[in-house]
C-alpha cells in the first residue's frame, strides 16, 4: 500500500472522476445480460451521494433576512448518506460480483423484492393502479423463474421461503455481505451501526449534533466517515469496472488513479493488520497496565525521543477497545511507523 494516495480530500475528487469517466465509457453500450443494466444504475448511485457527501464536508452558509449568517458542515447527513453508500455497494457487490454463477439468481430475487415493496404502495390514480396490477402478474412470473434456477435448487427449504419473498441477501447482514469484497468484517460492522444511529435519530446521534456547534469539531467529526466512504467508493470503482471489458480498460488505463483506487480498496483490511500488530506492541512490549504506558524501553532507545509520536501512543493505548475509527490515517501511518522501528530494534538486539 503506497502511502502517497492516502490523502482524503485530495483522493477523493480523483475517485470521483475515476467512476465518472468508467460509467461514461459504457455509457450506451448493449448489456450482455438485460439484468447487467441495473449495475450500472447502481453505480450511477454511488457516484452522485458521493459527490454529495464530497459537497457537504465543505462549509455550508445560509444568509438570513436579518443578514445573519449561519455557517456549519452537516456531518449527519454525510453519516446518512454513508450509509446508503454502504447498502448500495453491498447490492453491487453481492448481486453482480461475489459469485458470477449466481447473479441471474441474485438479480431475479432482488427485482422480485423491488415488485413486493412496490405492491404495499397506495394510490388512487388509474394509472398507478394499472401499474401495480400489471406488477403483480409480474411478481409470479419472477417467483417461477426463481424456482426454476439451479441456485434455488441447492438452498434449504429457509432460504427457498426467504428467496421466494424477495430477500436478495437471504438474511446474511451487510458487513457479512461485503466482507469477501476485501473489507474487514469488524471494521464495517462498527461503521455500519453507528451510521444507522444517525438514520435512526438515536440520542447519542442528536448529542453529537448538538454538542458539536465549532466547525472545527463538525470537521472532525465529518473526516472519519469521509474517510470511510471513499474506501466504499475505492471498492465500487473496482468491482464495477470488473463487469465489462471497456470498463475495466478505462479503469486500468490510469495509472495514477488506478494505483490510488488500490490503496484505498486495501485500507479497510490494512486497518485491521495494523490493528492487531499495534495492539500486540502495545500489550506485550509496552506493558499496558490500567490505561497508562510503563516500559523499560524509552522512546528514547527507539530514536523516537518525541513528544508528539509519544502522545500518539499513550492516546492509542488508553482507547481500550483499540477503536481505530477514531484515528485519521495519518496517525495509523505514525503508529505503523513506530511498531516498524520498534522491530527493527528488537531483531537487532536478539
Amino acid at each position: 500500500m503506497s502511502k502517497d494516495y492516502l490523502n482524503v480530500e485530495k483522493d477523493y475528487p480523483e475517485l470521483l472522476a475515476h467512476l465518472m469517466n468508467i460509467i461514461i465509457s459504457v455509457e450506451g453500450q448493449k448489456a450482455e445480460e438485460k439484468y447487467k443494466l441495473y449495475a450500472h444504475g447502481l453505480a450511477i448511485k454511488i457516484l452522485r451521494h458521493c459527490i454529495e457527501i464530497l459537497n457537504l464536508y465543505n462549509v455550508s452558509e445560509i444568509i438570513f433576512e436579518s443578514k445573519t449568517s449561519y455557517k456549519f458542515i452537516d456531518f449527519s447527513t454525510i453519516n446518512v448518506l454513508t450509509r446508503v453508500v454502504l447498502e448500495a455497494f453491498s447490492t453491487l457487490y453481492f448481486v453482480y460480483c461475489d459469485d458470477k454463477d449466481e447473479i441471474e439468481f441474485r438479480y431475479l430475487v432482488w427485482q422480485l423484492g423491488g415488485y413486493i415493496e412496490r405492491q404495499g404502495y397506495s394510490s388512487e390514480m388509474e394509472e398507478s393502479k394499472k401499474k401495480l396490477e400489471e406488477e403483480a402478474k409480474k411478481i409470479i412470473e419472477i417467483k417461477e423463474k426463481i424456482q426454476s434456477n439451479i441456485s434455488f435448487s441447492k438452498l434449504p427449504k429457509a432460504l427457498q421461503n426467504r428467496a421466494l419473498n424477495g430477500d436478495w441477501k437471504l438474511g446474511i447482514k451487510i458487513p457479512e455481505l461485503v466482507e469477501k469484497s476485501g473489507f474487514n468484517k469488524e471494521y464495517v460492522g462498527k461503521n455500519y451501526s453507528f451510521l444507522c444511529s444517525y438514520s435512526h435519530n438515536s440520542w447519542s446521534s442528536v448529542m453529537q449534533v448538538y454538542e458539536g456547534k465549532s466547525l472545527k469539531i463538525q470537521k472532525d467529526l465529518s473526516y472519519p466517515i469521509l474517510q470511510f466512504s471513499l474506501m466504499i467508493l475505492a471498492n465500487t470503482i473496482y468491482w464495477y469496472s470488473s463487469l465489462n471489458k471497456k470498463s475495466l480498460e478505462t479503469f486500468e488505463k490510469d495509472k495514477y488513479r488506478f494505483d490510488c483506487t488500490i490503496a484505498w480498496k486495501n485500507f479497510g483490511l490494512y486497518i485491521k493488520s495494523c490493528e492487531a500488530e499495534v495492539k500486540e506492541f502495545i500489550e506485550d512490549k509496552l506493558n499496558l497496565e490500567e490505561n497508562t504506558i510503563t516500559s523499560e524501553i524509552t522512546f528514547e532507545s527507539l530514536s523516537l525521543n518525541n513528544d508528539g509520536k509519544a502522545n500518539l501512543i499513550k492516546k492509542f493505548a488508553d482507547k481500550k477497545k483499540y477503536d481505530f475509527n477514531e484515528f485519521n490515517i495519518e496517525e495509523i501511518l505514525k503508529i505503523e511507523d513506530f511498531v516498524k522501528q520498534y522491530i527493527i530494534i528488537r531483531n537487532k538486539n536478539t
